[in-house]
């Protein structure tokens, strides 16, 4: 994963909000000074957070947004989570890979609509109960995916469509951005 890469990407994102705007110059910041942005170590190196990639999965119609329940903080979220620098290559990669693995679609039914970012994300995960990983800020950057056909997530994954009207009258500010984001596009 290339550092100055995303760097010139979010230098070239346009925020939808005031809110938005202070967290791409809070991501931007981080991603200059930090020894090892794109990796959970960094934590151990001093750094508050890491890098993170997420989708915003749009359905065939693009009138809904897939959420995935998140187990450890009890709420219904996008899809995304860690990168692995040793495999995904770019935070976009992240974000695909986490979104195949959290609901279970095959990767045919799946494009990325825009290749560079479409929103972007600073948020608190507070520490773990066993003391194992401290509380921590995920510097997230978000994709923009879409379904290519319809497709059902398989039984057993938590995961469902929320129409963006929804999305966006939820309480979590984050996936309400997203969806207003991508009611307007």
């Amino acid at each position: 994963m290339k550092r100055d890469s995303l760097l010139s990407a979010l230098r070239r994102h346009a925020p939808f909000d005031s809110d938005e705007h202070s967290h791409l110059v809070r991501l931007e910041g981080f991603l200059e000074g930090a020894p090892e942005p794109f990796s959970r170590q960094n934590l151990a190196l001093g750094a508050d957070g890491h890098i993170t990639g997420s989708a915003a999965l749009l359905n065939a119609t693009g009138d809904a947004m897939a959420l995935i329940w998140h187990e450890k903080l009890s709420r219904w979220l996008q899809p995304g989570g860690h990168c692995e620098p040793e495999t995904d290559g770019t935070v976009a990669a992240t974000a695909q890979r986490e979104l195949l693995e959290e609901t279970g679609l095959p990767e045919d039914a799946i494009a990325l609509e825009i290749p560079a970012p479409f929103d972007v994300d600073v948020h608190y995960i507070p520490a773990r109960p066993d003391g194992s990983e401290p509380g921590h800020y995920h510097y997230d950057v978000r994709f923009l995916f879409k379904l290519t056909e319809p497709v059902e997530f398989p039984e057993g994954i938590r995961a469902r469509w929320v129409s963006l009207d929804e999305a966006i009258a939820l309480e979590d500010e984050s996936v309400a951005r997203l969806a207003r984001k991508a009611s307007t596009r």
